[in-house]
């Protein structure tokens, strides 16, 4: 088995985190027009969603770890954090110890502010991005681990650029998990 499949297992369910089914969402048509402009209709301070994730060894389904998706409203600005982790039973065959945080302005719902510390297996990187939105430029802090030397580098993006974690949301605000034929959703992100 290679690093990349637990990779992709981690990723496939961090993106399932956010269907809703039920929860009804703000047609495309009637959004507002203006292109950074995001009405949360979505998620609300507080929320906490927690999946459970199994490694499937042919017909055996072995429980492997979790993630949480929490939402915190802190002023002017929205904190969305995921934490990934394995439980400690399924550590001596892989170790995921995964944190994501998004500060993003509460009109726009754009990030001001990223942070992941990424901690799989032999496979470390710890990351924080400072968006500029107007200037539409990024500065990315990146080192191996947490406390370590960290890199500099500077970065000009499009306009409404996202971090991983704030896309999911956006995406969510876009109702990515109902759309109608032919809908099509853009969040332009990134990923340092």
């Amino acid at each position: 088995m290679t690093t990349n499949k637990p990779l992709m297992l981690f990723f496939s369910l961090f993106l399932m985190a956010f269907t809703t089914p039920g929860v009804l969402q703000t047609p495309v048509d009637t959004l507002d027009p203006e292109p950074c402009a995001t009405t949360n209709n979505t998620f609300q301070n507080g929320e906490t969603i927690t999946y459970k994730i199994y490694y499937n060894l042919n017909f055996v389904w072995i429980p492997a770890g979790e993630v949480v998706f929490k939402v915190f409203d802190e002023g002017n600005q929205y904190h969305y954090q995921a934490i990934g982790t394995t439980y400690s039973s399924y550590e001596w065959f892989y170790t995921v110890r995964d944190e994501y945080n998004s500060w993003v302005d509460k009109n726009t719902l754009l990030p001001n502010y990223s942070e992941r510390s990424v901690n799989e297996g032999d496979y470390h990187i710890f990351e924080k991005i400072s968006f500029n939105q107007s200037g539409r430029k990024m500065t990315v802090w990146r080192s191996k681990k947490k406390g370590e030397d960290e890199t500099k580098t500077e970065h000009t993006v499009t306009d409404c650029v996202h971090d991983v974690l704030s896309s999911l949301y956006q995406l969510r605000n876009q109702g990515l998990f109902e759309p109608g034929v032919g809908d099509h959703r853009a969040v332009p992100h990134f990923y340092g």
